[in-house]
């Protein structure tokens, strides 16, 4: 299951190319692997998920690295706490 997910996002990653320095919540939750509203449930409760910046009241964005890092903190050791 974790190799297909890691082969899924480098196909991911492969098609853009160049991630954006920041994402938008659908661009995140598709990077996570989780629905948009899983993605805003983990936003609000998970103390420990990156912070959002609003840019004005109907744009949030999360930055693209900050997220790749909790993923990856979250699979460490082969446990996946997703």
């Amino acid at each position: 299951m974790r190799r297909e997910y890691v082969a899924d996002l480098e196909r991911l990653i492969d098609a853009n190319q160049a991630l954006s320095p920041s994402s938008r919540p659908k661009q995140g939750a598709e990077l996570l692997g989780v629905s948009l509203p899983t993605f805003w449930r983990w936003a609000a409760e998970k103390q420990d998920f990156p912070k959002g910046r609003r840019l004005s009241a109907r744009c949030t964005v999360f930055d693209t690295a900050e997220l790749i890092a909790w993923r990856e903190s979250k699979m460490k050791g082969g446990r996946n706490e997703l």
